[in-house]
Parts: C-alpha cells; sequence; structure tokens
C-alpha cells in the first residue's frame, strides 16, 4: 500500500510561510527608503548651513555698526557758525556765547568833567570825549547841588552791574540781566563798570559797526572831573 501523506508537512508548510516572508521583506525596503530620505534632508539642511555661513562652515563676524550707535557712540559733533549782523535787516541780531566780538580798541583812558551849564558827551565808538550830542552814547552831568552822573544816549543799552576786565560775552550778559532803564541817572563813583551797548539804529543809519563797551570809572579827582577806561568791541556783520 503506498504512504499516506502528513498533514501540514512537506510543500504545504512552506506555501504557509511566504506570505509572512514577503511582509517581511516589504518592511524591510520601506524602512531603507525612510532611510534614504532622511539622509537625503540633512545632506540639504547641511548645504543650506554651509552657504549661509560661507566657506569652511565658518559665521560671518557680525555687523557691530548698528549696536556700536545703540551702546551710546553720539553723532559726530556740528560746528554752528557764529549769529552775523545782516546789514539789511532793520532788527538787531540775538547776541549769545558764539558770537565772534572784535576788539575795536583796548584800555583808552579819557578825562570827563561836566558843569551846571554844560553836560560832556562820550562817544564809544571813537572813543572820544566831548562829542557832538547826536552822537553820544552816555553823557556826564552836573547839577546845582554838585552832584554828577551819567545818562544813556537814545536806543543805547547798559548796566551797571559789570566787573574789571570782564569779556564781551560777559558784558553783554549783565546788559540782559541786570540792564538799566532807558532814564537812570548812574554816579560816577570809582570802581563802578558800565558795559554799554551802542544804539543799533544808529549804527544802521549811519553805516559803522554796531558796537559794545566796557567802560571802567578808575577814579573821580577833586576837581570833580571823571577819569574812565574804555574797551570796546565791533559786532560783525
Amino acid at each position: 500500500m503506498p504512504p499516506r501523506a502528513t498533514p501540514g508537512g512537506g510543500g504545504g508548510g512552506w506555501k504557509g510561510l511566504l506570505p509572512i516572508v514577503i511582509s517581511a521583506v516589504a518592511v524591510f525596503i520601506a524602512l531603507v527608503s525612510l532611510g534614504v530620505a532622511v539622509s537625503a534632508v540633512g545632506r540639504a539642511n547641511d548645504a543650506k548651513n554651509a552657504a549661509a555661513t560661507g566657506a569652511g562652515g565658518v559665521e560671518p563676524a557680525p555687523d557691530t555698526r548698528t549696536s556700536t550707535r545703540a551702546a551710546g557712540d553720539a553723532p559726530p559733533p556740528t560746528t554752528e557758525a557764529p549769529p552775523i549782523v545782516d546789514p539789511t535787516s532793520s532788527e538787531p541780531p540775538e547776541l549769545n556765547e558764539r558770537t565772534d566780538y572784535d576788539v575795536k580798541y583796548e584800555k583808552e583812558n579819557l578825562i570827563l568833567l561836566a558843569t551846571t551849564d554844560s553836560a560832556m558827551s562820550l562817544d564809544v565808538d571813537e572813543p572820544r570825549a566831548q562829542a557832538p550830542s547826536q552822537d553820544a552814547d552816555l553823557s556826564l552831568h552836573a547839577d546845582y547841588n554838585a552832584q554828577r552822573y551819567f545818562t544813556m544816549g537814545d536806543g543805547v543799552q547798559a548796566s551797571a552791574d559789570g566787573v574789571e576786565g570782564m569779556s564781551p560775552i560777559d558784558c553783554h550778559e549783565k546788559i540782559r540781566t541786570a540792564p538799566l532803564p532807558q532814564e537812570a541817572r548812574v554816579p560816577p563813583r570809582q570802581g563802578v563798570v558800565l558795559c554799554v551797548l551802542t544804539s543799533f539804529t544808529a549804527a544802521q543809519s549811519s553805516g559803522a559797526p554796531w558796537r559794545l563797551a566796557r567802560i571802567e570809572i578808575t577814579g573821580v579827582r577833586s576837581d570833580n572831573a571823571v577819569v574812565v577806561e574804555l574797551t570796546a568791541w565791533n559786532i560783525p556783520r
């Protein structure tokens, strides 16, 4: 009698394993494909980084210009020109610490003597004592009580609060902060320092420079003559 076949043996067992093997191979192929894709993505990112950082993979130095200024670097200083007097303007310019005064003369001495019958005028432009009244920046008067005093000419500004040897900038600052009223009478006492700004209108009409002067009363003699020392500056146009 021929032998009977054993159940589950021979070719039937291999056929049962074939689907499992095929599935395993498919999974393996899928994993290999995924690995290849991940590697490609990594290489692409490396290429981008290399392009962004430059050759050799070294990052370029950051631009510090903006950060340096933000850290407190001040912009370069600007040089402002001093104010200039416009010869065609009817209004005086602003005078300040940037005004560039030019010396007209320094420490000129004058002797002024007034009587009850006649005042003595002072013109700081020259300087000159006994000047015509229309040119007077200051006038020395004497009353019947033998009192002497200075008055200012039309359009003249002055201060009696100056100090010996002060600069034109400081002298003008005294005129601004401690001015004399136009009708003021200033006794000529030794040691008094007058700061005087001439009439801008008169300077414009005559074509003469506008001037600032420092007048120091250095003495009063026994005959009531007043000795003054003058220094004057041109205010440039």
